[in-house]
This record gives C-alpha cells, sequence and structure tokens, in this order.
C-alpha cells in the first residue's frame, strides 16, 4: 500500500516526510486553502527532496497552463485534479506534459463512482470532499475494481481498518498527521510503521 502525505507547507515538513520517507509528497496550489503554498515555495522543498520522493501537486479547476508550467519545470511530477475537471483537460496535460495525472472524485453515493471507475486519469483517489478530513462510507466499495487512493479522515487510528475493509491501492492524509494544523512528525512515523507492517 502506498502512501502519499499531502498539505506540505514548509522545509520542515520536508525533513520530516524525508526522514520517514512517504511514496508521495504533496503541494496545494488550490486557492483559497489554508495549506496552499507559492510555485516559489514548492520549487525550494521539491529542490530539498532531491529526487527521493515525487511531489504531486493539487488543483482545483486551475487553468491547464499554470499545472503545465509546473510540470514542465519539474515542480511537481505528478498532477492532482480536485475540481470539475473535464476527460477532455486530463487528456490534454496526459499528452502535454507525458506526466502522469491523477483526479479525485467525491464519494457521497454509489453513483459517484461509475466516473471514478470510467475516469481516463493515470490513477483515481477516492474522498468525502476537497480536504475536510471526513471519511464516506466505505462500505460503498464493497464491488469496486479499480486502483484507487483513499482519502479523508484518515490517521493512524484508521489505517489498518480501512487496509482490511477496502484494501487500497494507497491511502492519502493530511489533517491526520497533523498536531495543532501542523505536520506531526511523530504522526508521520507511526502512519510509515503502521503502513509496513500490514
Amino acid at each position: 500500500m502506498i502512501v502519499k502525505m499531502c498539505g506540505m507547507c514548509s522545509l520542515q515538513d520536508m525533513d520530516a516526510a524525508l526522514d520517514c520517507r512517504p511514496d508521495y509528497v504533496g503541494y496545494i496550489f488550490a486557492p483559497g486553502r489554508r495549506r496552499t503554498i507559492s510555485a516559489d515555495l514548492a520549487r525550494e522543498m521539491t529542490k530539498r527532496l532531491g529526487g527521493r520522493i515525487p511531489a504531486v501537486g493539487v488543483f482545483l479547476d486551475q487553468e491547464p497552463e499554470e499545472i503545465l508550467e509546473l510540470l514542465r519545470t519539474e515542480v511537481i511530477q505528478i498532477a492532482q485534479l480536485h475540481g470539475s475537471e473535464s476527460e477532455e483537460m486530463i487528456r490534454f496535460l496526459q499528452r502535454e506534459s507525458g506526466r502522469a495525472v491523477w483526479k479525485a472524485f467525491r464519494i457521497r453515493q454509489k453513483e459517484d463512482l461509475v466516473a471514478a471507475k470510467e475516469s481516463s486519469a493515470d490513477l483515481i483517489l477516492l474522498d468525502a470532499g476537497t480536504g475536510e478530513g471526513k471519511s464516506f462510507d466505505w462500505s460503498l466499495l464493497s464491488d469496486f475494481d479499480r486502483s484507487f487512493l483513499l482519502a479523508g479522515g484518515l490517521g493512524p487510528d484508521n489505517i489498518r481498518q480501512a487496509a482490511a475493509q477496502v484494501h487500497p491501492f494507497g491511502i492519502d492524509l493530511s489533517s491526520g498527521i497533523e498536531t495543532d494544523r501542523a505536520k506531526d512528525p511523530e504522526k508521520m512515523k507511526k502512519v510509515m510503521e503502521i503502513v509496513r507492517s500490514l
């Protein structure tokens, strides 16, 4: 099971990530979010990573050129789309960048899984919302047969349950590895210990 730790906001966050080595780290570029960072800070954090962990940029209905610029300049290696982006936009970004494009889907009922299953994204992410730290009803995934990242309300307390119940390809965490709204190196380490023990 792969692990993406999202919402990295500082060089200290990067040091904590390098210490525990998740499979991916994520930067929020969607405007108006608590964890949104600038391209300049993202560039500094990617330098800190030194190619050891791929960086995923998270976008919400933003212009494709903004996304492509960050991919082409190697600030990020993967684009994750969290809004109402079309299939045409997904394919355009894949074609123009030659990079993987992930797409997040908000799951509230079984019907929401249809678009997720049929998406041309390289990897899909199933979430309750857009970063509110809440889980959706995992029983909806009982017969879902596409690889996905599970997101929403995940942390050290429920990763084992998630792995046993829905068998995700990977997990995406942000608020679940924070204390007082800041990344917590101990929680980050704990998550990786749990995942490696599964």
